[in-house]
């Protein structure tokens, strides 16, 4: 039996290219109804067009609903994860399924040359399997 060429999967192949993004300066209100519109459990918080941060569901609950906080009057750069972890669209998924277990992470911003071009999530990598 001959051994098989296996071909490495790259992010680009696989991530979603309509990352949903908010704003620094918007409240944790405005980016909650945001995430709820477009159906999606984060936001890439992004500044000139760079990220610099990520909203997460996870966020919502731990930093404000959690401790009382308001959120009308909480702005999204208070609460976001930062600096953001992001990925390369040519990395191979098995190094970036491997970043995010490391790193205890269910998503990784896609970014190339600076600009945000696509988001990578747990399930888009389970949907290989």
């Amino acid at each position: 039996m001959q051994a098989k060429e296996v071909r490495e999967i790259l992010v680009r192949e696989i991530m979603s290219r309509r990352p949903r993004t908010g704003t620094p300066d918007m409240t944790v209100k405005e980016a909650a109804a945001l995430m709820l519109r477009e159906g999606v459990g984060s936001l890439i918080v992004l500044e000139e067009g760079e990220p610099v941060g990520i909203l997460t569901e996870r966020d919502l609950l731990y930093k404000v609903v959690a401790i009382g906080k308001v959120p009308s009057k909480t702005k999204v750069e208070r609460v976001m994860s930062s600096p953001v972890i992001t990925i390369a669209p040519e990395s191979n998924v098995s190094v970036a399924a491997k970043r995010m277990s490391d790193l205890h992470l269910r998503r990784l911003p896609v970014v190339e040359d600076g600009k945000l071009i696509g988001m990578l999530t747990e399930k888009d990598i389970l949907k290989l399997s």
